[in-house]
Protein backbone atom coordinates (compact mmCIF):
# COMPACT_ATOMS: atom_id res chain seq x y z
CA UNK A 1 0.00 0.00 0.00
CA UNK A 2 1.34 3.43 -0.94
CA UNK A 3 0.24 6.51 1.03
CA UNK A 4 -0.17 9.87 -0.68
CA UNK A 5 -0.66 13.03 1.43
CA UNK A 6 -1.66 16.60 0.69
CA UNK A 7 0.89 18.83 2.39
CA UNK A 8 -0.09 22.17 3.92
CA UNK A 9 -2.81 23.71 1.75
CA UNK A 10 -1.69 22.17 -1.55
CA UNK A 11 -4.45 21.07 -3.91
CA UNK A 12 -2.23 18.59 -5.73
CA UNK A 13 -0.33 15.60 -4.44
CA UNK A 14 1.92 13.29 -6.44
CA UNK A 15 3.55 9.93 -5.94
CA UNK A 16 7.00 8.95 -7.08
CA UNK A 17 7.32 6.42 -9.86
CA UNK A 18 7.61 3.13 -8.12
CA UNK A 19 7.78 -0.42 -9.48
CA UNK A 20 5.98 -3.20 -7.67
CA UNK A 21 7.12 -6.75 -8.27
CA UNK A 22 4.37 -9.39 -8.32
CA UNK A 23 5.57 -12.71 -7.00
CA UNK A 24 2.48 -14.87 -7.63
CA UNK A 25 0.26 -15.23 -10.71
CA UNK A 26 -3.31 -14.07 -10.24
CA UNK A 27 -5.76 -11.24 -10.85
CA UNK A 28 -4.49 -7.92 -9.46
CA UNK A 29 -6.28 -4.58 -9.20
CA UNK A 30 -5.07 -1.06 -8.51
CA UNK A 31 -7.36 0.90 -6.18
CA UNK A 32 -7.23 4.56 -5.19
CA UNK A 33 -9.00 5.00 -1.87
CA UNK A 34 -9.71 8.15 0.14
CA UNK A 35 -10.41 7.80 3.86
CA UNK A 36 -11.10 11.46 4.54
CA UNK A 37 -14.62 12.76 3.85
CA UNK A 38 -13.16 16.15 2.96
CA UNK A 39 -11.40 14.51 0.01
CA UNK A 40 -14.50 12.83 -1.42
CA UNK A 41 -14.33 14.99 -4.57
CA UNK A 42 -10.65 14.34 -5.26
CA UNK A 43 -9.75 13.46 -8.86
CA UNK A 44 -6.94 11.13 -9.91
CA UNK A 45 -5.06 11.36 -13.19
CA UNK A 46 -1.94 9.74 -14.54
CA UNK A 47 -0.93 6.43 -16.05
CA UNK A 48 0.10 2.98 -14.89
CA UNK A 49 2.18 0.45 -16.76
CA UNK A 50 1.59 -3.29 -16.34
CA UNK A 51 3.87 -5.96 -17.72
CA UNK A 52 3.73 -9.72 -17.40
CA UNK A 53 6.76 -12.02 -17.76
CA UNK A 54 5.59 -12.80 -21.31
CA UNK A 55 4.97 -9.19 -22.33
CA UNK A 56 2.45 -6.37 -22.00
CA UNK A 57 -0.67 -8.35 -22.87
CA UNK A 58 -2.93 -9.30 -19.95
CA UNK A 59 -2.59 -12.88 -18.84
CA UNK A 60 -6.06 -13.79 -20.18
CA UNK A 61 -5.03 -12.74 -23.70
CA UNK A 62 -1.81 -14.72 -24.01
CA UNK A 63 -3.63 -17.88 -25.22
CA UNK A 64 -5.44 -15.71 -27.79
CA UNK A 65 -2.14 -15.12 -29.57
CA UNK A 66 -1.62 -18.87 -29.98
CA UNK A 67 -5.28 -19.33 -30.96
CA UNK A 68 -4.87 -16.75 -33.73
CA UNK A 69 -1.85 -18.58 -35.10
CA UNK A 70 -3.61 -21.97 -35.03
CA UNK A 71 -6.71 -20.53 -36.70
CA UNK A 72 -4.64 -18.89 -39.44
CA UNK A 73 -2.85 -22.17 -40.17
CA UNK A 74 -6.14 -24.09 -40.15
CA UNK A 75 -7.78 -21.71 -42.63
CA UNK A 76 -4.64 -21.86 -44.79
CA UNK A 77 -4.84 -25.67 -44.78
CA UNK A 78 -8.49 -25.58 -45.87
CA UNK A 79 -7.51 -23.06 -48.54
CA UNK A 80 -4.72 -25.31 -49.81
CA UNK A 81 -7.14 -28.23 -50.13
CA UNK A 82 -9.58 -25.95 -51.92
CA UNK A 83 -6.92 -24.84 -54.41
CA UNK A 84 -6.02 -28.47 -55.11
CA UNK A 85 -9.70 -29.32 -55.67
CA UNK A 86 -10.12 -26.39 -58.06
CA UNK A 87 -6.94 -27.31 -59.94
CA UNK A 88 -8.10 -30.91 -60.42
CA UNK A 89 -11.65 -29.97 -61.43
CA UNK A 90 -12.79 -29.26 -64.95
CA UNK A 91 -13.24 -25.64 -65.93
CA UNK A 92 -17.02 -25.91 -65.94
CA UNK A 93 -17.07 -27.28 -62.38
CA UNK A 94 -15.65 -24.06 -60.86
CA UNK A 95 -18.33 -21.38 -60.73
CA UNK A 96 -19.05 -18.15 -58.92
CA UNK A 97 -20.16 -20.02 -55.79
CA UNK A 98 -16.78 -21.76 -55.55
CA UNK A 99 -15.09 -18.40 -56.06
CA UNK A 100 -17.05 -16.85 -53.21
CA UNK A 101 -16.17 -19.74 -50.90
CA UNK A 102 -12.51 -19.33 -51.81
CA UNK A 103 -12.77 -15.65 -50.81
CA UNK A 104 -14.32 -16.59 -47.45
CA UNK A 105 -11.49 -19.04 -46.74
CA UNK A 106 -8.82 -16.53 -47.79
CA UNK A 107 -10.34 -13.80 -45.62
CA UNK A 108 -10.40 -16.18 -42.66
CA UNK A 109 -6.70 -16.96 -43.04
CA UNK A 110 -5.83 -13.28 -43.50
CA UNK A 111 -7.98 -12.16 -40.56
CA UNK A 112 -6.37 -14.49 -38.03
CA UNK A 113 -2.87 -13.95 -39.39
CA UNK A 114 -3.28 -10.19 -38.93
CA UNK A 115 -4.72 -10.70 -35.44
CA UNK A 116 -1.63 -12.74 -34.57
CA UNK A 117 0.61 -9.93 -35.80
CA UNK A 118 -1.51 -7.35 -33.97
CA UNK A 119 -1.40 -9.11 -30.62
CA UNK A 120 2.29 -9.93 -30.99
CA UNK A 121 3.15 -6.28 -31.61
CA UNK A 122 0.87 -5.21 -28.77
CA UNK A 123 2.56 -7.68 -26.44
CA UNK A 124 6.02 -6.43 -27.36
CA UNK A 125 5.39 -2.66 -27.23
CA UNK A 126 2.50 -2.20 -24.82
CA UNK A 127 0.69 -0.06 -27.38
CA UNK A 128 -2.04 -1.28 -29.69
CA UNK A 129 -1.04 -0.93 -33.37
CA UNK A 130 -4.00 0.89 -34.90
CA UNK A 131 -3.25 -0.11 -38.50
CA UNK A 132 -3.16 -3.86 -37.97
CA UNK A 133 -6.18 -3.72 -35.67
CA UNK A 134 -8.17 -1.91 -38.35
CA UNK A 135 -7.09 -4.40 -41.03
CA UNK A 136 -7.99 -7.38 -38.85
CA UNK A 137 -11.39 -5.91 -38.02
CA UNK A 138 -12.08 -5.14 -41.69
CA UNK A 139 -11.10 -8.66 -42.76
CA UNK A 140 -13.33 -10.16 -40.08
CA UNK A 141 -16.33 -8.05 -41.05
CA UNK A 142 -15.82 -8.87 -44.74
CA UNK A 143 -15.53 -12.61 -43.98
CA UNK A 144 -18.65 -12.72 -41.84
CA UNK A 145 -20.68 -10.65 -44.30
CA UNK A 146 -19.59 -12.66 -47.33
CA UNK A 147 -20.16 -15.92 -45.46
CA UNK A 148 -23.73 -14.95 -44.64
CA UNK A 149 -24.27 -13.84 -48.22
CA UNK A 150 -23.06 -17.19 -49.53
CA UNK A 151 -25.33 -19.07 -47.11
CA UNK A 152 -28.31 -16.99 -48.20
CA UNK A 153 -27.43 -17.41 -51.88
CA UNK A 154 -27.19 -21.18 -51.55
CA UNK A 155 -30.44 -21.29 -49.58
CA UNK A 156 -32.18 -19.44 -52.37
CA UNK A 157 -30.86 -21.98 -54.88
CA UNK A 158 -28.06 -20.11 -56.60
CA UNK A 159 -26.26 -22.24 -59.17
CA UNK A 160 -28.38 -25.27 -58.31
CA UNK A 161 -32.04 -24.36 -58.73
CA UNK A 162 -31.89 -20.94 -60.41
CA UNK A 163 -29.18 -18.76 -62.02
CA UNK A 164 -30.03 -15.22 -60.93
CA UNK A 165 -32.46 -12.99 -59.09
CA UNK A 166 -34.82 -10.15 -59.70
CA UNK A 167 -33.43 -6.61 -59.29
CA UNK A 168 -35.72 -5.91 -56.33
CA UNK A 169 -34.50 -9.00 -54.49
CA UNK A 170 -30.90 -8.16 -55.31
CA UNK A 171 -31.39 -4.76 -53.69
CA UNK A 172 -32.86 -6.35 -50.56
CA UNK A 173 -29.95 -8.76 -50.25
CA UNK A 174 -27.42 -5.97 -50.77
CA UNK A 175 -29.17 -3.77 -48.19
CA UNK A 176 -29.17 -6.53 -45.57
CA UNK A 177 -25.49 -7.28 -46.17
CA UNK A 178 -24.60 -3.58 -45.93
CA UNK A 179 -26.60 -3.17 -42.72
CA UNK A 180 -24.94 -6.20 -41.17
CA UNK A 181 -21.46 -5.05 -42.21
CA UNK A 182 -21.95 -1.60 -40.67
CA UNK A 183 -23.44 -2.97 -37.44
CA UNK A 184 -20.77 -5.65 -37.13
CA UNK A 185 -17.96 -3.17 -37.77
CA UNK A 186 -19.30 -0.76 -35.15
CA UNK A 187 -19.70 -3.45 -32.50
CA UNK A 188 -16.33 -5.10 -33.15
CA UNK A 189 -14.55 -1.75 -33.33
CA UNK A 190 -15.81 -0.50 -29.98
CA UNK A 191 -15.09 -3.87 -28.37
CA UNK A 192 -11.56 -4.18 -29.74
CA UNK A 193 -10.18 -0.63 -29.73
CA UNK A 194 -9.22 1.19 -26.56
CA UNK A 195 -8.20 -0.07 -23.15
CA UNK A 196 -7.59 -3.80 -22.98
CA UNK A 197 -7.63 -5.55 -19.64
CA UNK A 198 -8.54 -8.88 -18.12
CA UNK A 199 -11.64 -7.74 -16.27
CA UNK A 200 -13.41 -5.98 -19.12
CA UNK A 201 -12.56 -8.65 -21.66
CA UNK A 202 -12.29 -6.06 -24.41
CA UNK A 203 -9.36 -7.69 -26.12
CA UNK A 204 -11.10 -11.03 -26.27
CA UNK A 205 -13.90 -9.80 -28.52
CA UNK A 206 -12.29 -8.91 -31.83
CA UNK A 207 -11.07 -12.42 -32.48
CA UNK A 208 -14.35 -14.10 -31.67
CA UNK A 209 -16.44 -11.70 -33.68
CA UNK A 210 -19.95 -10.61 -32.87
CA UNK A 211 -21.82 -13.62 -34.13
CA UNK A 212 -23.24 -14.16 -30.67
CA UNK A 213 -24.56 -10.64 -30.43
CA UNK A 214 -24.44 -9.21 -26.95
CA UNK A 215 -23.08 -12.38 -25.37
CA UNK A 216 -19.56 -11.76 -26.61
CA UNK A 217 -19.28 -8.15 -25.57
CA UNK A 218 -18.33 -8.28 -21.92
CA UNK A 219 -21.63 -8.52 -20.09
CA UNK A 220 -19.63 -8.72 -16.88
CA UNK A 221 -19.07 -4.96 -16.98
CA UNK A 222 -22.02 -3.99 -19.17
CA UNK A 223 -24.14 -2.97 -16.21
CA UNK A 224 -21.40 -1.24 -14.24
CA UNK A 225 -19.74 1.05 -16.78
CA UNK A 226 -20.67 3.31 -19.65
CA UNK A 227 -18.19 1.49 -21.91
CA UNK A 228 -19.86 -1.84 -21.22
CA UNK A 229 -23.29 -0.38 -21.87
CA UNK A 230 -22.07 1.07 -25.17
CA UNK A 231 -20.74 -2.32 -26.23
CA UNK A 232 -24.04 -3.97 -25.39
CA UNK A 233 -26.01 -1.28 -27.24
CA UNK A 234 -23.88 -1.56 -30.38
CA UNK A 235 -24.16 -5.35 -30.34
CA UNK A 236 -27.95 -5.27 -30.69
CA UNK A 237 -28.10 -4.09 -34.35
CA UNK A 238 -25.62 -6.79 -35.38
CA UNK A 239 -27.64 -9.41 -33.50
CA UNK A 240 -30.84 -8.18 -35.18
CA UNK A 241 -29.26 -8.36 -38.65
CA UNK A 242 -28.05 -11.88 -37.82
CA UNK A 243 -31.58 -12.87 -36.86
CA UNK A 244 -32.91 -11.58 -40.19
CA UNK A 245 -30.27 -13.62 -42.02
CA UNK A 246 -31.23 -16.77 -40.11
CA UNK A 247 -34.95 -16.35 -40.75
CA UNK A 248 -34.45 -15.59 -44.44
CA UNK A 249 -32.02 -18.46 -44.95
CA UNK A 250 -34.17 -21.12 -43.32
CA UNK A 251 -37.42 -19.94 -44.91
CA UNK A 252 -35.69 -20.03 -48.31
CA UNK A 253 -34.26 -23.48 -47.58
CA UNK A 254 -37.74 -24.74 -46.77
CA UNK A 255 -39.06 -23.60 -50.15
CA UNK A 256 -36.02 -24.86 -52.03
CA UNK A 257 -36.26 -28.30 -50.40
CA UNK A 258 -39.96 -28.47 -51.29
CA UNK A 259 -39.18 -27.60 -54.91
CA UNK A 260 -36.42 -30.22 -55.14
CA UNK A 261 -38.71 -32.85 -53.62
CA UNK A 262 -41.51 -31.98 -56.03
CA UNK A 263 -39.16 -32.51 -58.98
CA UNK A 264 -37.77 -35.74 -57.50
CA UNK A 265 -34.32 -34.25 -57.86
CA UNK A 266 -32.82 -36.62 -55.33
CA UNK A 267 -29.19 -35.52 -55.77
CA UNK A 268 -30.02 -31.86 -55.16
CA UNK A 269 -32.43 -32.75 -52.37
CA UNK A 270 -29.71 -34.71 -50.58
CA UNK A 271 -27.25 -31.84 -51.00
CA UNK A 272 -29.65 -29.29 -49.57
CA UNK A 273 -30.59 -31.53 -46.66
CA UNK A 274 -26.92 -31.81 -45.68
CA UNK A 275 -26.50 -28.05 -46.05
CA UNK A 276 -29.59 -27.46 -43.89
CA UNK A 277 -28.25 -29.81 -41.22
CA UNK A 278 -24.92 -27.97 -41.11
CA UNK A 279 -26.62 -24.61 -40.63
CA UNK A 280 -29.12 -25.98 -38.11
CA UNK A 281 -26.37 -27.47 -35.95
CA UNK A 282 -24.39 -24.22 -36.11
CA UNK A 283 -27.41 -22.14 -35.08
CA UNK A 284 -28.28 -24.39 -32.14
CA UNK A 285 -24.63 -24.46 -31.04
CA UNK A 286 -24.45 -20.66 -31.30
CA UNK A 287 -27.57 -20.13 -29.22
CA UNK A 288 -26.42 -22.59 -26.55
CA UNK A 289 -22.92 -21.13 -26.33
CA UNK A 290 -24.20 -17.54 -26.34
CA UNK A 291 -26.34 -18.36 -23.32
CA UNK A 292 -23.42 -20.00 -21.54
CA UNK A 293 -21.10 -17.11 -22.43
CA UNK A 294 -23.54 -14.54 -21.05
CA UNK A 295 -23.81 -16.56 -17.83
CA UNK A 296 -20.04 -17.03 -17.57
CA UNK A 297 -19.27 -13.33 -18.02
CA UNK A 298 -21.86 -12.22 -15.50
CA UNK A 299 -20.88 -14.91 -12.98
CA UNK A 300 -17.18 -14.06 -13.32
CA UNK A 301 -17.39 -10.28 -13.53
CA UNK A 302 -14.27 -10.01 -11.35
CA UNK A 303 -12.23 -12.00 -13.88
CA UNK A 304 -11.08 -14.70 -11.49
CA UNK A 305 -11.30 -17.35 -14.22
CA UNK A 306 -8.92 -15.48 -16.47
CA UNK A 307 -6.88 -18.59 -17.28
CA UNK A 308 -9.77 -20.16 -19.20
CA UNK A 309 -11.28 -16.94 -20.59
CA UNK A 310 -9.79 -17.67 -24.02
CA UNK A 311 -12.28 -20.52 -24.51
CA UNK A 312 -15.19 -18.06 -24.85
CA UNK A 313 -14.02 -16.42 -28.11
CA UNK A 314 -12.19 -19.61 -29.05
CA UNK A 315 -15.48 -21.44 -29.51
CA UNK A 316 -16.65 -18.91 -32.12
CA UNK A 317 -13.38 -19.25 -34.01
CA UNK A 318 -13.72 -23.05 -34.04
CA UNK A 319 -17.39 -22.89 -35.05
CA UNK A 320 -16.71 -20.47 -37.92
CA UNK A 321 -13.91 -22.70 -39.19
CA UNK A 322 -16.01 -25.87 -38.91
CA UNK A 323 -18.97 -24.38 -40.77
CA UNK A 324 -16.71 -22.96 -43.48
CA UNK A 325 -14.98 -26.31 -43.96
CA UNK A 326 -18.29 -28.22 -44.01
CA UNK A 327 -19.89 -25.94 -46.62
CA UNK A 328 -16.71 -26.03 -48.69
CA UNK A 329 -16.76 -29.84 -48.60
CA UNK A 330 -20.39 -29.90 -49.78
CA UNK A 331 -19.88 -27.50 -52.68
CA UNK A 332 -16.30 -28.40 -53.62
CA UNK A 333 -15.54 -28.46 -57.34
CA UNK A 334 -15.41 -32.04 -58.63
CA UNK A 335 -16.67 -34.18 -61.50
CA UNK A 336 -19.75 -35.21 -59.52
CA UNK A 337 -20.68 -31.57 -58.92
CA UNK A 338 -22.34 -31.42 -62.35
CA UNK A 339 -25.24 -33.42 -60.91
CA UNK A 340 -26.05 -30.47 -58.65
CA UNK A 341 -25.48 -27.68 -61.17
CA UNK A 342 -28.27 -25.54 -62.57
CA UNK A 343 -29.38 -26.53 -66.07
CA UNK A 344 -31.73 -25.14 -68.68
CA UNK A 345 -34.18 -27.90 -67.87
CA UNK A 346 -34.53 -26.45 -64.36
CA UNK A 347 -35.61 -23.03 -65.59
CA UNK A 348 -39.08 -23.98 -66.80
CA UNK A 349 -39.74 -26.17 -63.74
CA UNK A 350 -38.66 -23.45 -61.30
CA UNK A 351 -40.86 -20.92 -63.10
CA UNK A 352 -43.81 -23.31 -62.92
CA UNK A 353 -43.13 -23.93 -59.22
CA UNK A 354 -43.11 -20.20 -58.49
CA UNK A 355 -46.50 -19.91 -60.22
CA UNK A 356 -47.91 -22.72 -58.11
CA UNK A 357 -47.22 -25.46 -60.66
CA UNK A 358 -45.60 -28.84 -60.09
CA UNK A 359 -48.98 -30.54 -60.04
CA UNK A 360 -50.54 -27.98 -57.70
CA UNK A 361 -49.63 -30.05 -54.65
CA UNK A 362 -49.06 -27.06 -52.38
CA UNK A 363 -45.36 -27.87 -51.87
CA UNK A 364 -44.16 -25.56 -54.59
CA UNK A 365 -42.25 -22.45 -53.49
CA UNK A 366 -45.00 -20.00 -54.40
CA UNK A 367 -43.82 -16.42 -54.08
CA UNK A 368 -40.31 -17.51 -53.21
CA UNK A 369 -37.46 -15.06 -53.42
CA UNK A 370 -35.07 -15.49 -56.33
CA UNK A 371 -31.36 -15.94 -55.76
CA UNK A 372 -28.60 -13.39 -55.74
CA UNK A 373 -25.92 -14.01 -58.33
CA UNK A 374 -22.55 -14.10 -56.62
CA UNK A 375 -20.70 -13.82 -59.89
CA UNK A 376 -21.59 -12.37 -63.23
CA UNK A 377 -22.02 -15.65 -65.09
CA UNK A 378 -25.73 -16.26 -65.57
CA UNK A 379 -25.44 -18.82 -68.32
CA UNK A 380 -26.17 -22.47 -67.52
CA UNK A 381 -23.19 -24.71 -66.86
CA UNK A 382 -22.22 -27.00 -69.75
CA UNK A 383 -23.36 -30.59 -69.54
CA UNK A 384 -21.75 -33.70 -70.90
CA UNK A 385 -23.73 -36.78 -71.76
CA UNK A 386 -24.44 -38.91 -68.71
CA UNK A 387 -23.41 -36.18 -66.22
CA UNK A 388 -25.66 -33.24 -67.02
CA UNK A 389 -28.64 -32.42 -64.88
CA UNK A 390 -31.84 -33.39 -66.56
CA UNK A 391 -35.06 -32.30 -65.00
CA UNK A 392 -37.43 -34.07 -62.66
CA UNK A 393 -38.21 -37.71 -63.43
CA UNK A 394 -35.02 -38.52 -65.33
CA UNK A 395 -32.71 -37.32 -62.55
CA UNK A 396 -34.73 -39.18 -59.97
CA UNK A 397 -34.33 -42.43 -61.89
CA UNK A 398 -30.58 -42.02 -62.27
CA UNK A 399 -30.17 -41.41 -58.55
Amino acid sequence: MLDIYFENNDTRASSWEEAITVEKSGMYYLWFVTCDDDLAAVAVDGATEWKNPTGYLPGAMIPIVRLSAVAAVAYAAVGALWVVACARAAKGDVGSLQGALAAVIALGAAEHAVWFADYSAFNASGKRPVATTAVALAAGVARRTLGRYVALAVALGHGVMTPSLAPATKAKVASLCAAYALASAAAAGVASVGAVDDAAGGGLVGLGGVGAGAAGLGLGDAFSSKAGAARLLLALPAALADAVFVLWIFSSLSRTLAAAAARRATAKLGLYRKFTNVLAVSVWASVAWAGYEAYARVADSAGERWRSAWALPGFWVALDLAVTAAVAALFRPCAAASRFAYSEADADEWEQAEKGGAGGNGNAPTGSIAIAAIGGNKSPLPRSSGEGVAGGEEEGKRE
